[in-house]
C-alpha cells in the first residue's frame, strides 16, 4: 500500500509556540541536523522541510513504512476512515493537479500558522494548547 503523504513534501505547520511540524496530525516536532526543534524564529520553511526529521519521515514513507510521526493517519485508515493524508492529497489534485500532488519536489505549498487558541471547533485530536473550546 502506498504510504506517501503530500504533507511530507509540501506542508509546514507552525504551532502556537512557533515550533514546526509537517501537519496538525504530526506527533513530533521537526528537528534539524543539530537536533534542535525547528522554530519559526530560527528556521525558514525550507529549513523545516529539509530538516533531519522531515527527511527521515519522507524516507520511511517512500519505503512503505508507517512512520510513528503519522500514527493518527494510520489509525484513522486502519479504522476505515479517510485520513488527513488522503484528504490533503485529494485536495491538492483538485487545486493544483495530479502532477503537483505526485511531485516529490520539496517545496512549501501548504502552510498552517497558529496564532492563538481562539477556535470554534472541538476536534477530538486537538488539545487546549490549540483550541479554547477544549480548555
Amino acid at each position: 500500500m502506498n504510504k506517501k503523504c503530500i504533507n511530507a513534501y509540501k506542508s509546514i505547520r507552525f504551532s502556537n509556540n512557533g515550533q514546526a511540524a509537517l501537519c496538525c496530525k504530526s506527533s513530533t516536532m521537526l528537528k534539524d541536523a543539530s537536533n534542535q526543534i525547528c522554530s519559526i524564529e530560527t528556521h525558514t520553511m525550507m529549513d523545516a522541510l529539509n530538516s533531519k526529521g522531515a527527511i527521515e519521515i519522507r524516507e520511511a514513507l517512500d519505503q512503505g513504512i508507517e512512520h510513528p510521526n503519522c500514527k493518527m493517519c494510520w489509525d484513522e485508515e486502519a479504522a476505515g476512515l479517510t485520513s488527513k493524508r488522503t484528504l490533503d492529497y485529494e485536495m491538492a489534485i483538485k487545486k493544483w493537479g495530479k502532477e503537483y500532488a505526485d511531485s516529490e519536489n520539496v517545496e512549501p505549498g501548504l502552510l498552517e500558522i497558529n496564532l492563538g487558541t481562539l477556535c470554534n471547533l472541538k476536534c477530538r485530536s486537538c488539545n487546549p494548547t490549540n483550541s479554547n473550546q477544549i480548555a
